[in-house]
């Protein structure tokens, strides 16, 4: 579950002023939100890369002031999923249908990708259902380059899709991670597609909870 920040709590956990939060956005927002969390969508524009390498390096660990992405570089590249190593045990097969269903609708009547495969990193700003003036983020799949391979941190569902039809999609690979990833890398072919969530204890490959990356600390909902 994604809880929404407040803006000057936001602002806080990454270290930038509110005028170029303004700047960017070109008005004020009160809340980080999910993009699902946005009904009424004012204005869709391209995230600056400085902007994503900030959001990148302030990711910590679950429960901590840990950075583990503070020194790394980024980069946007195509990646062929069936490269990746993964450490989640499960898809759900109807984020699966969402993505194929719902995902083509969110940017409707923007001059945007229409799909998964090339979709970059975006900034959405918005109201939500209770006319909260808020902001979300997109960000395509996120990569972890660590201890010679490529390890994905989020992004499960659009690279399970992409892997079976085949093709090769946008994402962000953080390089040079030294912080050990926080479960066992496996192949695509342990991977289970499910009706329902498991419980938690029954999700990850040898899980170790304290290494957990919070990517919702900074406003990113995969």
């Amino acid at each position: 579950m994604f809880e929404p920040i407040p803006i000057d709590e936001f602002r806080k956990r990454i270290s930038i002023h509110r005028e170029v939060l303004r700047e960017l956005w070109g008005r004020d927002a009160e809340l980080i939100v999910s993009p699902r969390s946005i009904t009424n969508i004012l204005n869709i524009q391209a995230m600056p890369t400085t902007y994503l390498k900030t959001l990148i390096s302030q990711i910590t660990l679950v429960n901590s002031d840990i950075r583990p992405y503070a020194d790394s570089p980024i980069e946007l590249v195509g990646i062929d999923p069936s490269v990746l190593r993964i450490g989640q045990k499960f898809v759900e097969w109807e984020k699966v249908r969402s993505l194929l269903v719902d995902f083509p609708e969110i940017f409707k009547g923007y001059c945007l990708s229409r799909g998964i495969v090339n979709s970059l990193p975006v900034m959405i700003l918005g109201y939500t259902k209770d006319n909260v003036r808020a902001m979300a983020h997109y960000l395509p799949p996120i990569v972890e380059e660590n201890t010679g391979k490529q390890l994905l941190l989020d992004g499960i569902h659009r690279n399970f899709l992409v892997n079976r039809v085949g093709a090769v999609l946008q994402a962000i690979r953080i390089r040079k991670v030294m912080m050990p990833f926080p479960g066992k890398p496996q192949s695509w072919e342990r991977i289970k597609l499910v009706a329902e969530k498991p419980p938690p204890e029954e999700r990850y490959f040898d899980l170790k909870p304290e290494l957990f990356r919070d990517l919702k600390y900074i406003g990113i909902d995969g």
